[in-house]
């Protein structure tokens, strides 16, 4: 068994070590992508401010109107601004470079075509030849503008299948990492049911005791407290025997490192920080599995509760970082009394309201309005932000299990927050979703059943 735990453990080991390496493959490849329809989508406004100063160049050549001549000042620095985005969003890339500074050039031709039409006399200006010069050079701006496209598309199809191929990585290592722990639960636990024996051994027969159970009106408690204490034989494997490894492997790591890192070359001690970050991030996720798998265990009672009163407790339980980040939060929630299970709502409430504080935009205050709706069978609640945002390709995948939108380094946390609000709104027999848009904040909706 010794050999065989061993192996495991250093399987689980090197599939952490393959996830961590896929996922930051990912995220740097994502951002790529982000980058890449965030060009195209400045190159479609480009065009489109283009010919919005085509027709107001045509009102300024046709009645000389100072005020169209203004307007046209605007929109020609709106225009240069969309090009000094576009330059930056594609630094890295020489050819795109090349042709943003043509374009930039063409866009100072025609903004020069049309100052010197302005201030002419209008008696000696040749209309058809001011719009003739004008199309030729707007036609060799939207050409170059296409090339950008093209480019751009080229790169997308690239980098979408590279998410695609990390994609499938990570599901890849994520199984084999779930396996790994699943067998060695698997090991632990029956090797120490061996050794629980003696607390199973009762001295009567199954049908009597479920006999006087129900003669006694207690078959539905006892069955209640039996499970529980199956639950909590279960996280005491989950929490000790599982985690002593990890604490063992990082200890021995320590030492290595305080020991022998002056005879090992710098790879060699980035291998070392790799395997004690890798078995710190496990610890994380175990303890997380544990909070995850925890949801249900107060579902005994349902109460009756004023909402108002639990969200001020969620505050008190989050004072510290409400106070450090200067939150402000806003209820409407007059009349709202709902029966739920009061533990699972406090940890929901808490995960939404924790996160809204957490994906904060830099140097602004949270602002968090939180609303309670009563309809016919159901109450809803909204809790709106005005953080960072979500994009809408992941409104569906924040709220599964280990769903990370950003890096460690950025945020910390093993996302699993949002898939422990689901799995507590569902127990309510409710929906959750979201909302949001990039740098647009978050409305978080979940409704909870009348019929619990």
């Amino acid at each position: 068994m010794g050999i065989t735990f061993l192996l495991i453990i250093l399987a689980i080991i090197s599939a952490v070590f393959f996830t961590n390496y896929s996922q930051k493959a990912y995220w740097n490849n994502m951002y790529w992508v982000k980058n890449t329809h965030e060009v195209l989508d400045t190159t479609y406004k480009i065009s489109q401010t283009l010919i919005e100063l085509q027709n107001n160049n045509y009102q300024n050549i046709l009645q000389k109107d100072s005020g169209v001549f203004q307007l046209n000042t605007i929109i020609e620095k709106n225009i240069f601004l969309k090009i000094y985005k576009l330059k930056n969003l594609t630094r890295n890339n020489l050819i795109q470079q090349s042709r943003i500074d043509s374009l930039n050039s063409k866009e100072i031709s025609i903004l020069h075509l049309y100052k010197v039409s302005f201030d002419s006399n209008k008696e000696n200006l040749n209309i058809l030849d001011v719009i003739s010069k004008e199309n030729t050079q707007m036609i060799e701006a939207k050409s170059i503008i296409k090339l950008i496209e093209q480019e751009e598309k080229r790169l997308l199809v690239i980098r979408q299948k590279k998410n695609d191929n990390y994609t499938n990585k990570l599901n890849i290592s994520f199984c084999i990492l779930l396996g790994g722990i699943f067998i060695l639960l698997m090991i632990l636990f029956l090797d120490r049911q061996n050794t629980q024996e003696t607390i199973n051994n009762f001295n009567f027969k199954e049908k009597d005791y479920q006999t006087e159970l129900k003669e006694q009106g207690q078959l539905q408690i006892i069955t209640g407290k039996a499970y529980n204490i199956e639950l909590a034989q279960y996280n005491y494997v989950m929490s000790h025997d599982l985690k002593e490894p990890l604490r063992m492997i990082t200890g021995f790591m320590d030492l290595l490192k305080k020991g022998y890192s002056k005879q090992l070359d710098e790879k060699g001690n980035n291998y070392i920080n790799y395997a004690i970050d890798g078995a710190k991030r496990m610890q994380k996720m175990i303890n997380d599995m544990l909070r995850y798998a925890s949801v249900g265990e107060n579902n005994n009672i349902l109460e009756r509760i004023n909402f108002a009163l639990l969200v001020e407790e969620v505050q008190l339980n989050l004072y510290t970082q409400i106070v450090e980040s200067k939150t402000k939060i806003n209820l409407d929630t007059i009349g709202c009394n709902i029966t739920v299970y009061k533990a699972e709502m406090l940890r929901l409430m808490q995960n939404l309201i924790s996160n809204a504080i957490k994906f904060r935009k830099i140097n602004e205050n949270p602002l968090i309005n939180i609303k309670c709706t009563e309809y016919k069978n159901y109450w809803q609640v909204c809790i709106k932000d005005n953080g960072i945002g979500i994009d809408r390709f992941y409104h569906e995948k924040i709220f599964d299990i280990f769903s990370k939108l950003h890096t460690e380094k950025e945020y910390d946390g093993t996302g699993i927050g949002l898939a422990i609000s689901k799995k507590i709104v569902e127990q309510h027999k409710g929906k959750i979703w979201v909302d949001s848009e990039p740098d647009m904040g978050c409305i978080f909706y979940f409704t909870i059943s009348k019929e619990l």
